[in-house]
């Protein structure tokens, strides 16, 4: 008699990441800014954990240098990456509808930063 196997969801966790890199390689120097938006789901089963991870929106940009506004160059070359309340998710995502670019420029309430 085969057993079915129970699967469980134990976590959903929400990310919000962003991120920014000058690259001076070649003739003109750019720089280039990424942000996504996604969700990770744990789950769990007798024998193993694992976990899915949807985006929900992905949006990376290269601009020259000299071209950048002076907010894009100010901005720290890291990549930041933020654990966030479903709540904060939901108007991050509504942002990223209608004024994407302005997620560059924000850093979320988060929970924890990793």
């Amino acid at each position: 008699m085969s057993q079915k196997q129970i699967i469980v969801q134990e976590a959903v966790h929400y990310y919000f990441l962003k991120s920014k890199d000058f690259n001076n390689e070649g003739d003109s120097p750019t720089i280039t800014l990424f942000c996504r938006l996604s969700r990770e789901t744990t789950y769990t089963n007798i024998l193993h954990t694992y976990s899915k991870t949807d985006t929900f929106w992905v949006d990376i940009d290269e601009v020259k240098y000299d071209e950048a506004p002076e907010k894009v160059k100010e901005l720290p070359d890291q990549i930041s990456r933020y654990v966030i309340s479903e709540a904060v998710f939901k108007e991050l995502y509504k942002i990223s509808l209608s004024r994407p670019k302005e997620l560059y420029y924000i850093t979320p309430y988060f929970i924890q930063k990793l």
